[in-house]
């Protein structure tokens, strides 16, 4: 007992010593999963909470005049001329949602008898990837449930979701992408780094490189090179696995319609770009490491704010408010 006590104490001394290594592997990381966390609430609350201050806009064909004054309280109405162009409309975002409804709609649901017949239908399209169409949908729909029961069911609904078939699947991948990416990145680059620069230290063999007639940046720049080229080969496995299985983790084909050829070439530009940027970081922080598990313990906040740049990149709304925050 009193060896262990000793060892336990020793322990206990070594850690709690060093100020840094404290700091970073017991208080650093709750504080930056707890800003990670709250943000990520935040911005999920967000990208799918639609903006209630909007006046809906709704296609339409031949609206009755017994739903013309409720409706023009409740949303713009936008004219069109058949179905096609409705949908082309709600597809586009053009319009929130859109109402059809048949023609001398007020005369047929005047002379049609519950259970003798079909009923006239309403058809109403909705945009499954739109925010702004839901609460457009839920209040038409609504409407028209009321009306139909003040008619005694003399009515049916046709709800037909509008969204273009690539639509479901290009906001997955614009989600979920940018943080798979600088995940699998990350996890690449800190399989090379730490050990290329810390791990050398340890060994001793950081010192013969310096006595050589080989100027310090010289050197710096060729391990962030190679470890770049290294990470880039590991992450890029990655990614093209990632971009392969998705299709089928979503239950769709990936087609030319979600990502074409200057998608893929934008995406190659960010890859490299984030990989010299991450090898660099990590690089850095190894150099002041004694060890490569200090520098593994010193990387882990850069983790955390890699995940957590990942999921800024969720809400949509950061493009449009400001430039610089897209950029970065």
């Amino acid at each position: 007992m009193k060896g262990m006590l000793t060892i336990f104490k020793k322990e206990l001394a070594r850690f709690f010593g060093d100020k840094r290594m404290a700091f970073t592997a017991i208080l650093l990381p709750g504080i930056l999963i707890y800003i990670l966390y709250s943000f990520m609430g935040s911005t999920m609350m967000d990208t799918f909470e639609a903006d209630v201050t909007l006046t809906p806009t709704v296609a339409v064909t031949q609206v009755p005049a017994s739903l013309k004054d409720g409706m023009e309280q409740f949303c713009t109405l936008l004219p069109v001329a058949d179905a096609q162009e409705a949908q082309e409309q709600v597809a586009s975002e053009n319009a929130n949602a859109a109402l059809l409804f048949p023609a001398d709609f007020d005369a047929q649901v005047s002379a049609y008898e519950p259970g003798q017949g079909q009923a006239p239908v309403v058809e109403l399209y909705f945009n499954t990837s739109s925010a702004d169409s839901q609460p457009a949908y839920n209040g038409l729909l609504a409407m028209l449930n009321t009306y139909e029961s003040s008619l005694a069911n003399k009515f049916d609904i046709a709800e037909i979701d509008a969204a273009p078939e690539e639509a479901e699947a290009s906001q997955f991948f614009a989600m979920m992408l940018p943080m798979l990416l600088t995940m699998f990145l990350f996890s690449a680059c800190m399989s090379v780094a730490p050990e290329s620069i810390a791990g050398e230290k340890e060994r001793g063999t950081i010192a013969t490189l310096l006595i050589t007639p080989i100027s310090r940046s010289n050197i710096a720049l060729g391990k962030i090179m190679a470890l770049s080229l290294i990470a880039l080969l590991s992450g890029a496995s990655s990614t093209l696995g990632t971009i392969l299985s998705m299709p089928k983790l979503i239950g769709t084909e990936l087609g030319g319609d979600i990502y074409g050829v200057q998608e893929y070439l934008m995406l190659a530009a960010v890859i490299f770009s984030t990989v010299l940027l991450l090898i660099t970081l990590i690089s850095v922080i190894s150099a002041f490491a004694k060890t490569v598990k200090e520098a593994t313990t010193m990387v882990m906040p850069v983790m955390i704010l890699v995940m957590f740049l990942g999921i800024m990149a969720m809400s949509g709304s950061l493009a449009a408010e400001s430039s610089a925050l897209f950029l970065i």
